[in-house]
């Protein structure tokens, strides 16, 4: 929906955005182990099956580091955001901000689309975050409305860090 035939112009910088989120990435140690305990879960001869987590024992297991936590926190408090809470998952911060925030810290313009009637706003351009950062994002959420998932994009050989993009 995001596509120049829809654009509607430019959000207003001042325009405050609430329940964004990024979700942190886990170690490959820590994702083969999870997509293990899913299979496990699913499997009627495992003595895992229908076994589930709660959040602290999935936090516990799957979760990321406080220090990553305390990293990706101080990373939004410097771009201005608020962090409104982290999950109990360890895996997922909320934050709000401004339209301006959010253009500043992830280097996009957040628009207006305007489709059947209705009008929608997401990144008119690829989102990116540091390369000091980078590997800690796993995606980014909510920043458009209806909500989609941004995901990260393979990055190209003259890009700096890494990008990501809404899906379309």
């Amino acid at each position: 929906m995001a596509r120049p035939e829809n654009d509607a112009g430019r959000m207003a910088v001042g325009t405050q955005l609430e329940g964004n989120s990024i979700v942190l990435s886990r170690t490959a140690a820590q994702e083969a182990d999870l997509q293990a305990l899913i299979a496990a879960q699913q499997d009627p001869t495992s003595p895992s099956y229908h076994k589930w987590l709660t959040p602290e024992e999935f936090a516990a297991r799957f979760g990321v580091a406080d220090a990553v936590i305390a990293k990706m926190q101080s990373w939004l408090e410097k771009h201005g955001f608020t962090v409104d809470s982290i999950s109990r998952s360890k895996n997922r911060i909320i934050f709000s901000g401004t339209v301006e925030q959010v253009e500043a810290a992830f280097g996009t313009e957040l628009h207006y689309y305007k489709v059947d009637g209705e009008a929608h706003f997401a990144p008119s351009r690829d989102i990116s975050v540091p390369v000091a950062v980078s590997s800690l994002v796993q995606t980014v959420t909510n920043l458009s409305r209806p909500p989609v998932l941004i995901r990260l994009r393979q990055p190209t050989r003259e890009i700096p860090s890494m990008h990501l993009r809404a899906a379309r």
